[in-house]
């Protein structure tokens, strides 16, 4: 607690400096923790992050944008899936049987969906829409998002082992590779305050 004080103090005190433009003089000015504190500065939608960091700031900021895009996505998918009732009828069936048709039949898109997809399209559906129900309110709140980015590449790479590949599935799973390893969530949502809450709890680093 008293360290967490004293990084706050030393935080507001680098802020200050930079608010009455001394950069040049920065380092002479500050103490050693301070130094450290600078170095190690966590992240904050504060002007004064934004003037010492301006590339990482933006690029924070940027990739930000992008997950909420990717969770807005998720949840267009998920209503169009709900909406059409694939978790009680039998449309995924439909749907697999239609591109395995299309399929060479010794690919192994094909042997995925022959041997999995359609045996099992039932579970399947009950698995991948809530699914994206969750990879939406996550990504968009801003909760548990590296293991969230984990469950959106196991779906993506799903898609894309069923043979439904098209150029915008390769951009979808980068992104949810960054996802996986980026704490986003740390930046802009609810992670950084449940991670302070609950600290040994690995949903939210």
């Amino acid at each position: 607690m008293v360290k967490q004080t004293s990084d706050k103090v030393a935080s507001q005190q680098v802020d200050t400096l930079v608010e009455h433009e001394v950069e040049t003089t920065l380092e002479g000015k500050l103490t050693p923790e301070m130094v450290e504190q600078f170095q190690k500065e966590v992240f904050a939608w504060k002007k004064a992050y934004f003037k010492r960091h301006p590339i990482k700031g933006a690029l924070i900021a940027a990739f930000v944008t992008l997950r909420i895009f990717y969770g807005l996505f998720f949840l267009y998918a998920f209503y169009q899936k709900f909406s059409k009732r694939w978790m009680t009828t039998d449309t995924m069936q439909k749907h697999f049987r239609q591109r395995y048709e299309e399929l060479e039949p010794n690919s192994f898109s094909a042997r995925y969906l022959k041997f999995f997809g359609l045996p099992f399209y039932k579970p399947i559906a009950w698995v991948l829409v809530p699914s994206q129900l969750i990879i939406a309110l996550n990504m968009v709140s801003g909760t548990a998002t590296r293991k969230t980015g984990v469950l959106s590449l196991f779906i993506l790479l799903n898609i894309a082992a069923g043979g439904y590949g098209n150029p915008t599935l390769p951009p979808f799973i980068v992104n949810a590779i960054f996802l996986s390893v980026l704490p986003s969530g740390q930046w802009l949502g609810f992670d950084r305050k449940l991670h302070e809450r609950y600290p040994n709890n690995s949903l939210f680093v």
